[in-house]
């Protein structure tokens, strides 16, 4: 399929195969470009970006199964030979290794969909989850269908495939009915404390001090954004950093109204070494967010 220069092509999966769910692989031969995935579903359109590698582990600061919300990982192993991945849950009890899933195979060139709920993680509203590769590179995502619990909507994203001691929000937002949590994910072997400072305000009119966190090992702690004292209304950006270098995953979860109802959208941080001079944005979406484009100034100068 040719793409012509400076323009945009879309690909309907479901034209190529009929599945539940399927995995997609796009090979560039003498060019390079932006890919992302929009997925449409009856609670809403979500809209990600597409990995530009494999890699042996695989990380989920936020999921979600309360009032039979439905939570389930795809993992995808484009080689030739199996992958065998071991896969530890941190709830707000603590962490668990089910045994039934240590050493879950993914068979060469498949896609395989776990069901959280059923492998045991019925009614849980803090999960957070780790895939860690013993053999093999694989590809993870999660898909989430919000049912209640103060979260409705719909999210299909990957997972992170590294850890960081800096994540960045270009965005974020304050005002009625809006909710807006950092989910702040330590999959270390070692206590950690992490610091939350909140972007783009008007320095004239607020002055945020940082807050300080201990993130326990193998554990996920829930950081309020909306409930910072003097955070006015209105959008921001944020930022948490990992101290001495602590190695981290965090993503942000923000349910506003959207009509009669709310809307739930949940994004990966940009870590660090991910800010760019250069974003190439190729889809948008039009569900309880706004249509435009946030962009965040990480240096220290205009």
């Amino acid at each position: 399929i040719n793409a012509e220069p400076r323009s945009q092509l879309v690909i309907d999966i479901n034209s190529l195969v009929v599945a539940p769910y399927a995995s997609a692989f796009v090979e560039l031969n003498d060019s390079a470009a932006s890919v992302e995935q929009r997925a449409l579903h009856p609670a809403g359109a979500a809209v990600s970006p597409c990995a530009n590698q494999t890699s042996d582990q695989w990380y989920f600061a936020d999921g979600f199964s309360a009032e039979s919300s439905d939570f389930r990982l795809i993992l995808t192993n484009p080689y030739l030979s199996p992958a065998i991945v071991n896969i530890e849950v941190a709830t707000k009890n603590g962490e668990r290794t089910p045994t039934n899933l240590q050493g879950f195979v993914v068979p060469a060139e498949s896609i395989r969909v776990l069901n959280i709920p059923e492998s045991g993680f019925r009614d849980e509203e803090i999960l957070a989850i780790s895939v860690v590769a013993s053999s093999g590179r694989i590809v993870a995502a999660k898909d989430q269908h919000y049912l209640g619990a103060g979260r409705l909507g719909h999210v299909l994203t990957l997972g992170s495939p590294s850890t960081s001691d800096q994540w960045w929000f270009a965005d974020g937002e304050k005002g009625a009915g809006i909710s807006e949590t950092y989910m702040i994910f330590n999959p270390t072997d070692q206590d950690v404390l992490a610091d939350v400072v909140i972007l783009g305000l008007d320095p004239t009119a607020a002055s945020i001090q940082p807050t300080t966190l201990t993130i326990p090992a193998h554990d996920v702690v829930p950081f309020d954004v909306s409930a910072i004292v003097g955070l006015p209304d209105g959008p921001h950006g944020g930022a948490v950093s990992g101290q001495a270098g602590a190695q981290l995953v965090v993503e942000r979860v923000l349910t506003k109204p959207a009509g009669s109802s709310v809307a739930t959208t949940v994004v990966l941080g940009a870590q660090r070494g991910f800010q760019s001079m250069r974003w190439s944005v190729p889809t948008s979406t039009t569900i309880a967010i706004e249509d435009v484009l946030t962009i965040l100034n990480t240096s220290p100068n205009d």
